[in-house]
């Protein structure tokens, strides 16, 4: 799939408010719609606007501003070399590749799915 075809994807989620996150050995964004879209981070972030690097997705300053962004729609999402960023209105949350693991990864349930790779590479699977 050609670079241009991703932005298309990844645009598929802007608008779609934040309405609930679950927390386990990372942390799982779940956005309103039909498709159902989620975004699973499993990598440390950074949040901008709440002066937050690298912090690990499952602490208690993440937490703090996950909660304060549901209900929040999702402005747009960008990924650039595998790094992925979703911003919404008052911050934004990025998470940068990992060379050893699978950082983040956005799926829906039409069976489209797109998932950082170590390194950076995406893998990305077509809607049925």
């Amino acid at each position: 799939m050609a670079a241009k075809d991703y932005s298309e994807l990844f645009s598929r989620l802007a608008g779609r408010s934040l309405v609930q996150f679950c927390v386990g050995s990372g942390v799982r964004l779940d956005l309103e719609g039909s498709p159902h879209y989620e975004i699973t981070i499993e990598s440390p972030l950074s949040i901008a606007a709440a002066n937050i690097e690298r912090a690990e997705s499952t602490s208690v300053e993440v937490l703090a501003v996950l909660r304060g962004l549901l209900m929040q729609p999702v402005q747009s999402v960008v990924e650039h070399g595998g790094q992925l960023s979703v911003v919404f209105d008052s911050m934004t949350i990025t998470v940068p590749r990992d060379d050893g693991y699978e950082a983040w990864q956005i799926r829906a349930d039409d069976g489209m799915m797109i998932v950082c790779l170590p390194g950076g590479e995406l893998a990305v699977w077509l809607p049925e």
